[in-house]
């Protein structure tokens, strides 16, 4: 018996070159998307697997822009 298929069949968007004309296009790695314990059915993720993903595009908007304003700006608003 095959395990049951997770998270999107492909491992880019069908449209990828439309998408990239109009905007930096960023796929998630797919260890995430392969991982059945992260989702609560085969299309939607579970809290688990929101985790993942949040977490991953997190270190993502910290690569690209370390030094943003909006960073700047949580930090003002909320200090420690």
């Amino acid at each position: 018996m095959n395990e049951p298929l997770f998270g999107p069949p492909l491992t880019q968007p069908q449209d990828l070159q439309t998408l990239q004309s109009i905007a930096e296009v960023w796929i998630p790695p797919l260890e995430i998307f392969r991982q059945a314990r992260y989702f609560s059915d085969p299309d939607h993720l579970n809290d688990e697997g929101a985790g993942a993903l949040s977490a991953w595009l997190g270190r993502k908007i910290k690569m690209e822009y370390p030094e943003s304003v909006v960073g700047r700006r949580a930090l003002i608003s909320n200090p420690r």
